[in-house]
């Protein structure tokens, strides 16, 4: 009951503990580094907001570049922080603001070291007032960097070819070796499709933020919204029967890369109410066992 508590603005106490590296210290670190890094910057380039499916979830994703007088480096920021970063810029589009990104994640992306956010983790500031934007801010003109200008619409990365994806990301495994697995992993699989798993539904119906709904009288609910919807959207749930000569199983392709498989989108196919899965596909599956 003793206990006083008062605000302090002792300028000693820095307010958000940034211990900032260059962009080029950055580029040189390994592959594999482990730690958090904080950088600021100037932001230079956004590129278009795009969308991929990751774990059967759809997950938004852009990509910004960052620049100081050492180089440039590009930033991809997944989920919610598409949303808290495109809010804060808002309108700065005729002039580069500078960014602040602490608590980063140092990533390898096509043999070029860049940054990702960690979700629940990093913090993003734009044109903040603390003493380190403001001194970068000072410093640009002197290393004859410009931030009176708009920002760069940055072109979409290069999606990675199936090799530089997984197949050199995760170990390589026979069915029979998924099997007598104990835990959940993910894994690469070569092995041919020989069928589709009879009497199981090959869609499954879905609200337009893409969670399974279930009919509810002359509607559909959505656990994830709370809410029912009247409009739902067929995507793709397939359960195959796969072997590689050494085993068998039933792996589950959802809906992005059974687009990518047919060239098709289930909508259309439900529409047609006429969907024949017989080719005998030959191909390597991520296989996460969590969905088996």
């Amino acid at each position: 009951m003793k206990t006083r508590v008062e605000l302090s603005e002792c300028p000693e106490i820095s307010r958000f503990g940034l211990s900032l590296s260059t962009i080029a210290e950055i580029r040189a670190l390994p592959a594999e580094y482990d730690h958090l890094v904080d950088v600021v910057g100037l932001l230079t380039g956004v590129s278009r907001e795009r969308e991929y499916l990751r774990d059967s979830r759809v997950t938004k994703m852009i990509v910004i570049e960052l620049t100081d007088h050492t180089g440039k480096c590009e930033c991809a920021l997944f989920g919610d922080y598409v949303g808290q970063f495109l809010e804060m810029v808002g309108k700065k589009t005729d002039y580069m603001p500078v960014v602040i990104v602490q608590f980063a994640k140092v990533k390898l992306f096509r043999d070029e070291v860049s940054i990702q956010n960690v979700i629940n983790t990093t913090r993003l500031l734009v044109d903040p007032p603390i003493a380190e934007a403001v001194g970068f801010k000072d410093r640009l003109a002197s290393h004859g960097i410009n931030a009176a200008t708009s920002i760069v619409v940055l072109g979409p990365r290069v999606r990675p070819s199936m090799e530089e994806d997984f197949l050199h990301s995760y170990p390589i495994i026979t069915i029979s070796g998924l099997n007598s697995l104990t835990s959940d992993g993910v894994f690469v699989v070569s092995a041919t499709i020989i069928g589709v798993v009879a009497d199981e539904d090959w869609w499954y119906p879905a609200c337009k933020c893409h969670k399974s709904v279930s009919p509810d009288s002359s509607a559909y609910y959505c656990g994830r919204c709370v809410k029912h919807v009247f409009q739902m959207i067929p995507r793709f749930r397939v359960k195959l029967r796969v072997t590689d000569g050494g085993g068998d199983g039933v792996f589950v392709v959802f809906d992005g890369d059974m687009q990518y498989l047919l060239g098709d989108q289930c909508a259309t196919l439900v529409a047609r109410a006429a969907v024949i899965f017989t080719p005998l596909f030959l191909l390597c599956l991520c296989f996460d066992r969590a969905h088996k």
